[in-house]
């Protein structure tokens, strides 16, 4: 359906492509697409270090330093936020 609406192909985000990303993901199998995706709309919008904060079924924090490169993740379940 979006190949017919936009008239691109898709990408399908996932391990596979990390190499093509403006992101360095140090350990591309343990970390999720979603995470992934964040990061690389931070680093669009910053270009420097920063922390993305996603709200999600899960409260998750991801850190880029000023090179882009993922240096890491910490994942808290949202129910202890209760």
């Amino acid at each position: 359906m979006l190949e017919r609406i936009t008239h691109q192909d898709p990408i399908i985000v996932g391990p596979g492509i990390y190499g093509r990303l403006p992101i360095t993901v140090v350990n591309p199998y343990e970390v999720g697409a979603d995470l992934v995706a964040d990061a690389v709309a931070a680093w669009d919008k910053c270009k420097s270090s920063c922390v993305v904060v996603d709200f999600g079924t899960a409260l998750t924090f991801t850190v880029l330093d000023g090179t882009g490169t993922t240096v890491g993740v910490a994942i808290a379940p949202v129910w202890l936020l209760r």
